[in-house]
């Protein structure tokens, strides 16, 4: 999947947006809006009792008179969870709802690889515990069978989707089970 032609245009002409609220993370390569612990400088601030000693600015202490905390870019790296549902509904249609299935799995965890993220691929079938891919191994989603009797509402109100906090979530399904769409 990595290499379909198909795929490799569409993660070559377009790229994710982070929400506007940084998602808390392991420390990546992308700076976020907040303050953190990078090495590249932000701002000052007035020290406020709590803060950190280490980061306080002996420098502009002795220019100033007052004490002030260096404070740094913080640096992200985005959770994405990608649910790809690998029902038998799947399949209805013929082959081109599970293809298109697995271009768009394989784009959105590119998408998030070229972003510093590592994205988590968790297939929403009968396998307990759920079956999970990373970016490493997103070539074996060509041979994934959708032939699954569990279906996402299933999975949801038994609690066995291992959802991480935080996280950003991207749902691939045809959503044709019976399910409430406000509770789902």
């Amino acid at each position: 999947m990595r290499f379909d032609p198909e795929v490799q245009q569409v993660v070559n002409s377009y790229q994710l947006g982070l929400p506007r609220m940084p998602v808390a993370g392991r420390t990546g390569e992308l700076l976020g809006r907040g303050s953190g612990s990078s090495l590249e400088f932000q701002e000052y601030r007035e020290y406020m009792l709590g803060d950190d000693i280490r980061h306080l600015d002996w420098a502009a202490y002795a220019r100033s008179d007052s004490l002030m905390v260096r404070l740094y870019r913080e640096e992200i790296s985005p959770r994405t969870e990608i649910l790809l549902d690998v029902s038998r509904s799947m399949t209805s249609g013929g082959t081109i709802k599970p293809q298109v299935a697995r271009q768009l799995t394989a784009t959105f965890s590119l998408l998030v690889s070229q972003l510093g993220g590592r994205p988590k691929i968790i297939l929403l079938g009968d396998e307990r515990p759920l079956g999970q891919l990373d970016i490493e191994n997103i070539d074996v989603l060509d041979s994934i069978p959708f032939d699954s009797i569990s279906n996402m509402a299933e999975l949801f109100e038994q609690n066995l989707i291992p959802f991480g906090r935080q996280s950003v979530r991207i749902v691939i399904s045809d959503f044709l089970f019976q399910h409430d769409p406000a509770s789902l």
